[in-house]
């Protein structure tokens, strides 16, 4: 029974160099931790604006845990658009995860303040940043495995528990997989 990586293996695939994949990856990762850059930075100008006033360290405490959230949502972006590189294109994870950065760095600037639309604004800002913690480590996800050149996810998946030939010669317990 032929596995998916060797029906993948007849087909033509496009030939990017390594260079153009690696620019790829770090222009993807430089968009990204701009993006935390900029909002970890401006963390006490921006906490007042969406926590409530009267306690400064509160608010500020606030809106690094806000902050943080990006953060942990992180594996969960990565999985998910990991395996969307697979099934559709690393390409076009690229764009679409890219496109979440950047929405959700311009839909920070689109919010309320906490006075104006009260304790909606720092739930939104909540909502937004998981929005980007789930699109942050993805950008370069598509593209980290080609660099280091790594097979996808999809042809990891298809080789667990089928040892080549080749991966056994030698190897403790090689008789058992004969």
């Amino acid at each position: 029974m032929a596995t998916r990586a060797d029906a993948m293996a007849g087909t033509a695939a496009p030939a990017y160099s390594i260079s153009r994949v690696i620019m790829a990856s770090a222009v993807g990762t430089m968009i990204e931790w701009y993006d935390f850059y900029i909002f970890g930075s401006l963390a006490a100008v921006l906490s007042p604006k969406f926590y409530p006033s009267g306690n400064d360290t509160i608010a500020l405490i606030a809106y690094l845990s806000t902050f943080a959230v990006g953060f942990v949502v992180r594996p969960f972006g990565a999985l998910f658009f990991g395996r969307i590189g697979d099934l559709v294109g690393r390409k076009y994870a690229f764009l679409v995860t890219l496109s979440i950065m950047g929405g959700a760095t311009a839909l920070i600037g689109l919010l309320p303040t906490y006075k104006t639309a009260g304790w909606f604004a720092p739930v939104a800002l909540l909502a937004v940043r998981w929005r980007a913690g789930l699109g942050w480590t993805t950008s370069r996800l598509p593209a980290a495995p080609l660099a280091a050149g790594a097979p996808t996810m999809a042809a990891t998946a298809d080789r667990l528990g089928k040892p080549d030939a080749a991966d056994t010669v030698g190897a403790p317990g090689a008789a058992e997989h004969g």
